[in-house]
C-alpha cells in the first residue's frame, strides 16, 4: 500500500459507527463525533525514513488537523514489536510513554492542532510528509501537500524537550542529549549503536470550539539514529 493507501473497511466502520450513534441518541445520551484517524499509509522504516500523514475526505465540521506522538526507543528495545501493541486512544498512547511533537517556542505557547488543515483541504485526500532522512544535517519538518497549505510550510516540528531558554528542541541528531526529557528513559547508544524513533498520528478536532476531540491513533511507523 503506497502513502495514499486507504483501508477498504473504511466505508463499513462508518456504517456501524453511525447506527451506533443513533442507537445512543435514543437513549438521551450525548453524542460525541466521531474521527477518522488519519489514513493507512506505507510506514517509515529504518531504510526510509520518511513518515507519512494521509489526509481522509471528510465533512465532519469538528474536524481541525492532525496531531503527532513520538517515542524513542534505544537498541535493547523492540521499538517496532512495542509501538505496534494496541493503543486504542490517546491515553493509551501517552501511558506508553509517548510525548506530544510541538512547534518552536515554549511549550506553554504552543497551540492545537499541530498540523492545521486548511478547511478547503478537509474533503480531500492528501498527504503531509514527514522526512526524517535529513536528521543528520537538517531539521526534519512536515511537509503539507495539500492545495491550501498554512503560511508556513513546511511547517516546524520540535521535540517535548526544550533548551537552555525553554525553547523547544528540533528532531536534529545534533540537538539530541541523553539528559533530554524524552531521552532519559533509554540507554544512550554507543558508537555503532542506534536510537530508534517511533511516530503516531491522531486526528483532532474541536466540538463546540471548546471541547478537544481525538481518534484513534495511527501507527506511522519507526526509523533509526546512527551513532
Amino acid at each position: 500500500m503506497g502513502p495514499d493507501g486507504v483501508g477498504e473497511g473504511a466505508p463499513v466502520r462508518r456504517a456501524l459507527l453511525a447506527a451506533a450513534m443513533l442507537a445512543l441518541a435514543a437513549c438521551g445520551l450525548e453524542i460525541l463525533p466521531y474521527l477518522e484517524p488519519p489514513g493507512d499509509s506505507t510506514k517509515a522504516s529504518p531504510g526510509t525514513a520518511v513518515f507519512y500523514v494521509l489526509n481522509q475526505a471528510t465533512p465532519l465540521a469538528e474536524f481541525r488537523g492532525f496531531e503527532l506522538y513520538y517515542k524513542f526507543y534505544s537498541i535493547d528495545q523492540s521499538a517496532e514489536q512495542t509501538s505496534q501493541q494496541s493503543l486504542p486512544d490517546l491515553d493509551a498512547l501517552q501511558e506508553a510513554g509517548f510525548q506530544r511533537m510541538y512547534s518552536p517556542g515554549h511549550l506553554s505557547e504552543q497551540s492545537l492542532p499541530l498540523i492545521p488543515v486548511d478547511p478547503l483541504d478537509r474533503n480531500t485526500p492528501f498527504t503531509t510528509e514527514l522526512d526524517f532522512t535529513v536528521v543528520v544535517t537538517m531539521e526534519p519538518s512536515a511537509d503539507y501537500q495539500g492545495a491550501n497549505p498554512p503560511a508556513v510550510n513546511p511547517i516546524p516540528i520540535r521535540r517535548a524537550a526544550t533548551d537552555g531558554s525553554d525553547n523547544t528542541k528540533t528532531f536534529a541528531q545534533s540537538a539530541l542529549d541523553e539528559a533530554d526529557v524524552d531521552l532519559v528513559d533509554v540507554t544512550w547508544p554507543g558508537p555503532g549503536e542506534n536510537l530508534n524513533l517511533v511516530v503516531y498520528a491522531l486526528s483532532y478536532g474541536l466540538k463546540d470550539y471548546s471541547t478537544p476531540l481525538y481518534s484513534t491513533p495511527r501507527y506511522l511507523g519507526y526509523m533509526d539514529y546512527n551513532f
